[in-house]
Parts: structure tokens; C-alpha cells; sequence
């Protein structure tokens, strides 16, 4: 089998037998760097049907090799430290996988959609297996995975595959992270303590859970854990969780009287419905844990309470009638919270505020802030060109919030 050479960065062109062809007619080829392959540079490539990746390419950038039909051998060279989303995606005629312990990352879908894919081994070094990374590969049944190296793993990663699918343990768990639930229909649910973090789409379709304990050990629960309403009614959030992604529980309508532990920083928007919580509010900030999740009502004027370290994405959405916010001194995480509120005038920040919590701020017309000479937000306004006034040094801070 003659392979053509192709030398990084021209990858458009082959050296076969001595001779300068197309790398699109190339059925067998060898890629030299010491570059990273550059995105979507094989994409579609129908003749291509094995590639051999020298010690010296960096990495493979997104889509390389995105339905390759006829794609069957992959062979990657010692120096590769990531594979990109979608880079082999479609390539169905590929039946066995390796990927070497150089590879830190494999990206989003990177090998999604291989049909024909039996046997996959994953080797120790490994540290990031990324969003459905190996989804859709319905006849991936054989499965080797590192059982130190891995740190983090996203939802979805093999779904519909046999190996799920007839998986012997109830809890499928990789590295400390919790992929899928496959015991039988039950309605009370107890997460092993060995886990750190429960993925997107592990607990499915199942609708008779009615009570879910996480565990003493989970720090973070991903977005759409469920798919669709569940009966859940009841669930058990350990001291130390400090993370609960989008729509995690926003669509169990009959869960109630839920108590999230102060541990809790981060909340996605939609994580829970307001009415969930047994003391929330008939108007005003809906706060998770130490997280701002929500806004009811319209008011004017929102004072953010001192201890809230995060206000999640679209908090505050479509709040027309906002026009003045006090944020606490103890916010560090703000994205995407302000967006919509077109009336937004005036943004109240004391000393500690951290200048990547405005960003939010910057783009809105004739924005001023109010805050301490010499702080993050004055040195953020100026660049920015916002315009400031500034609080008296000789007031408190709850005067501040008194005068505004």
C-alpha cells in the first residue's frame, strides 16, 4: 500500500511515487508537521480510506475529517494532544478506534455518527472526553477507558451505543463522573458517593423516580440530566455542590419544597421553576444557593443581597422597566444576566466588584456607573468610555443604597 506524503501546511497537495497530486485523490496518506491539521482541511473526502499522523503534527483542529466515507484506519502519531469537535464525525466505515494517552482532549462530537465503529480503546493519559464525543455509534460495544487520567467527561458521550445499552452496572460512571443510569424502573434514586459530577442525559427517560439523593460528594450536576417531565418530587442536594447547569430540573413539575445548600455558586438559567421553592418570592430576586437565578416582576430598582456570588445567564430577561442595579460586593460571575434590559441606566458597584462582572454593561446606550474612585469599574468605565460618578468616600454602603 503506497501512501501519499503530505507535509503541513500545505495539505491541499500529495507527494505520491514522487509525483505532486491532490490530496483529494489520495486513497492512503501519511500528514507530516510539526503544525496542527488545520479545520475542515479533509472534510468530504470520498476517496480517502486510511491515514497514518506523523510524531511531530501538534493536534486536529475541528471537522479534519468529517465524513470521510470511506475512512476505515486511523493511526495517530505520539505528539497529538487534542482532537477537535467534529473531527471525524460520519466516517462510518471506521470499526476500530485507538486513541493514545498524548491526547489530553477529544472535542465535542469528534466521533459522533461512526456507524460501523465496534471496538474503542482509550488509553491512560486522557484527561477530557467532551460532549457526544462518541454519540450515535449504535454497534460501539466493546469499551476501554483510563481509570486514573480522566478528569472531565460531557453528556451525552455514548449515548445509543450497545456498550450503554447493556451495560452490567445500574450507574455507569467515568472517571468520578456519572454518564447513565441503566438499573431498572425505581422510584427512589441514590448516587454512589465515588461520584463528583452527574452528566447531561444521565438519567433519561426514566419517569418513576419520584426521590433523587445525590450523594455526599457531587460538586456539580449538568443541565438536562433528565429528558423531558419526570415524576420526580423529591430530591436530596449535598453540603459542598457548587454547581447546577440550565434546565437541570426546570422541567419536574411536581418536584416541591426543594432546599439548595449555600455551597451552590453557579445556577444556568431555567435551572429550577420558582415555584419549586418553598419560601419564594411573590416578587423580586429568586435566589439558588448563592446564585441569582431569576427575576420576578418589574420593578425599577433590584438590590442584589450581600453574599451572591454569581447572577445566571438571562436572569434578568426582558426586564423592561429596570433601570437602576445595586450589585454586592460579593459578586464575581455575572454573563449574560442584562442583556435585555433596555432601560438600564444606572449600575450601582462597590469596591470589590471585579471589572469581567461588567461586560454585561458595556455595550448598553448611555450606562453610568456609580462607584468608588480608583476601583475596577472606574478603571473598566474609563476604557470603555461609561460614564461615572463617584460615591463619597466618608458614606456607607448602605447609605449609598439609600440615596439611589
Amino acid at each position: 500500500m503506497e501512501r501519499a506524503s503530505i507535509q503541513l501546511p500545505d495539505w491541499e497537495h500529495a507527494v505520491l511515487n514522487g509525483k505532486l497530486i491532490d490530496s483529494e485523490e489520495a486513497e492512503h496518506i501519511l500528514i507530516k508537521g510539526p503544525l496542527s491539521i488545520p479545520a475542515s482541511s479533509f472534510c468530504l473526502f470520498d476517496n480517502l480510506k486510511s491515514v497514518e499522523i506523523a510524531d511531530d503534527v501538534l493536534g486536529i483542529e475541528k471537522y479534519s475529517f468529517r465524513y470521510c466515507q470511506s475512512l476505515k484506519t486511523i493511526q495517530f502519531g505520539k505528539g497529538i494532544q487534542f482532537i477537535e469537535g467534529g473531527s471525524f464525525c460520519g466516517c462510518h466505515l471506521m470499526e476500530t478506534l485507538t486513541i493514545p494517552g498524548n491526547v489530553q482532549v477529544i472535542g465535542e462530537s469528534a466521533f459522533k455518527e461512526l456507524s460501523s465503529l465496534k471496538s474503542l480503546h482509550i488509553e491512560e493519559g486522557v484527561q477530557t472526553i467532551d460532549w457526544y464525543a462518541f454519540s450515535q455509534c449504535g454497534e460501539l460495544e466493546n469499551v476501554v477507558l483510563p481509570k486514573e487520567s480522566i478528569k472531565k467527561v460531557g453528556g451525552f458521550t455514548f449515548s445509543d451505543s450497545k456498550w450503554i445499552k447493556n451495560h452490567p452496572d445500574d450507574f455507569v460512571i467515568v472517571g468520578d463522573t456519572f454518564i447513565r443510569y441503566c438499573g431498572g424502573d425505581t422510584d427512589h434514586l441514590k448516587i454512589p458517593d465515588s461520584v463528583r459530577e452527574v452528566a447531561a442525559g444521565s438519567l433519561g427517560y426514566f419517569t418513576t423516580i419520584k426521590e433523587i439523593d445525590f450523594g455526599k460528594n457531587v460538586k456539580r450536576i449538568a443541565g438536562h440530566i433528565f429528558h423531558g417531565d419526570t415524576g420526580l418530587k423529591r430530591i436530596v442536594l449535598p453540603e459542598g455542590l457548587e454547581e447546577i447547569g440550565s434546565w437541570a430540573f426546570g422541567g419536574c413539575y411536581g418536584l416541591r419544597n426543594v432546599t439548595v445548600p449555600d455551597s451552590v455558586l453557579r445556577v444556568g438559567s431555567n435551572a429550577f421553576r420558582p415555584e419549586q421553592f418553598a419560601d419564594c418570592p411573590a416578587r423580586g430576586c429568586v435566589y439558588v444557593g448563592r446564585a441569582l437565578m431569576s427575576f420576578i416582576g418589574d420593578s425599577k430598582k433590584v438590590v442584589i443581597r450581600e453574599g451572591t456570588y454569581s447572577i445566571s445567564f438571562q436572569a434578568f430577561y426582558r426586564k423592561n422597566k429596570l433601570e437602576l442595579v445595586v450589585l454586592s460586593d460579593s459578586i464575581r460571575e455575572i454573563k449574560g444576566a442584562f442583556d435585555s434590559c433596555t432601560h438600564l441606566s444606572t449600575v450601582v458597584i462597590p469596591h470589590g466588584v471585579p471589572s469581567s462582572c461588567l461586560k454585561d454593561f458595556s455595550q448598553m446606550k448611555n450606562i453610568k456607573f456609580i462607584t468608588y474612585h480608583g476601583s475596577e469599574a472606574d478603571e473598566y468605565a474609563k476604557e470603555k468610555a461609561i460614564a461615572v460618578e463617584y460615591v463619597d468616600e466618608n458614606m456607607t454602603w448602605e447609605d449609598v443604597i439609600r440615596k439611589c
